[in-house]
């Protein structure tokens, strides 16, 4: 297995969660904090009435950050049901916050201009490593598209050089 295919996650999980003492946030490539400051400079975050998708959030400080700085409208997805049911553990006192069991290929739970903000922190990357990439980053970047409204912003945190 690898990371571009959809049974990698639950099991990577399953396995990092039975090793750890407690659950800890975890982020790829660095803390959504590190990075914010970048985010910002594209995205208007003075209006925090964002209406946010995270994409494959996995154990990711994204929507720990985001509620910190005020976002009340938060949704987070990822393919493994083990990842999503520990992250509604630790994040059930936020209100406003809610997590999915999603493939970011079928966004179906969404209506079309659902969300004013996407960000998507390697999820891509993944799909990118999975044996029929073309045919699954072209399926999510659909789905995306669709969701985000029409002049809402797309955000991909991306270990890709270009």
């Amino acid at each position: 297995m690898n990371i571009g295919e959809t049974a990698y996650w639950d099991v990577r999980y399953q396995y990092e969660l039975s090793k750890l003492v407690g659950f800890e946030l975890f982020d790829w490539y660095c803390t959504f904090d590190k990075i914010f400051p970048e985010v910002a400079s594209v995205v208007d975050f003075k209006e925090t009435r964002h209406k946010i998708l995270v994409l494959g959030c996995g154990r990711s400080d994204v929507i720990e950050q985001l509620y910190k700085r005020g976002f009340r409208e938060i949704t987070a997805i990822d393919i493994s049901p083990t990842i999503i049911l520990e992250m509604q553990k630790k994040f059930e006192t936020y209100a406003g916050v809610e997590f999915f069991v999603m493939d970011a290929r079928e966004l179906l739970k969404f209506n079309d201009e659902s969300f004013t903000l996407i960000i998507d922190k390697a999820c891509m990357d993944a799909l990118f490593c999975g044996t029929d990439y073309m045919v699954s980053t072209k399926a999510a970047m659909s789905e995306i598209f669709r969701c985000l409204k029409y002049e809402g912003t797309l955000v991909s945190i991306s270990h890709a050089t270009a």
